[in-house]
């Protein structure tokens, strides 16, 4: 159930990857604005970081659960594209991976490269 939430959680995070893209005038990252990576592994992210505070409020709960589940996020983003992973809790040796292409995969590759999944 714990691997659920974890593969949940970062559907979610696709979501809301999409709804900074759409704040910030088609980019992921943008200079003074929503930025995907720091929204979601910056300790205390600003809303203008996030895109606005919807979208901040809804990452910070989403890190909550994950923080529960001692997954810890990794993402890496530009303006065109974004990864983001976490571990699993059943096998901390295996991340599950979302990314700006549609790809969803589970890997024992540990980061994001290139802002695409493994």
């Amino acid at each position: 159930a714990n691997d659920a939430r974890i593969k949940s959680n970062l559907a979610q995070m696709r979501t809301l990857s999409e709804l900074i893209y759409d704040s910030n005038g088609s980019a992921y990252v943008k200079t003074g604005a929503g930025d995907v990576a720091t929204c979601f592994t910056a300790a205390t992210p600003t809303a203008a970081q996030c895109g606005n505070a919807t979208i901040l409020a809804n990452a910070t709960s989403i890190k909550n659960d994950l923080t529960n589940l001692s997954a810890t996020v990794t993402s890496t983003a530009n303006a065109t594209a974004y990864c983001v992973s976490a571990p699993l809790k059943s096998d901390t040796t295996m991340k599950y991976c979302v990314d700006s292409t549609g790809k969803t995969i589970t890997s024992t590759a540990s980061t994001c490269a290139s802002q695409v999944c493994p």
